[in-house]
């Protein structure tokens, strides 16, 4: 896992039936990338199946629940806060090394 205080990167290796579920109440958008596997992912208003290379955007305030399909399923998750978060923190300047 990749953390900094806008953004988190997480790898997951998730056993067949292996749960994910996404955290709204936490203030932040995520992206989940399947890597190898099967994932269904399933909200309020709809349930897919997502495969390897595919890509399923969670907007702020989402319900959604993420269950591996059959092998063990490997996939990214991107976490990070909102635009209405951080279009009020200050500039982030890199430091060079």
């Amino acid at each position: 896992m990749l953390h900094s205080e806008c953004e988190a990167v997480e790898h997951w290796r998730l056993p067949p039936g292996g749960v994910l579920a996404s955290t709204p109440q936490h203030g932040v958008e995520e992206a989940v990338l399947v890597l190898n596997g099967e994932l269904r992912l399933t909200t309020e208003s709809a349930e897919r199946v997502l495969r390897a290379g595919q890509l399923a955007l969670l907007p702020h305030g989402a319900q959604a629940r993420l269950t591996a399909e059959g092998a063990q399923t490997r996939l990214l998750v991107l976490r990070t806060l909102t635009a209405s978060v951080t279009g009020r923190l200050p500039s982030r300047i890199p430091e060079l090394v």
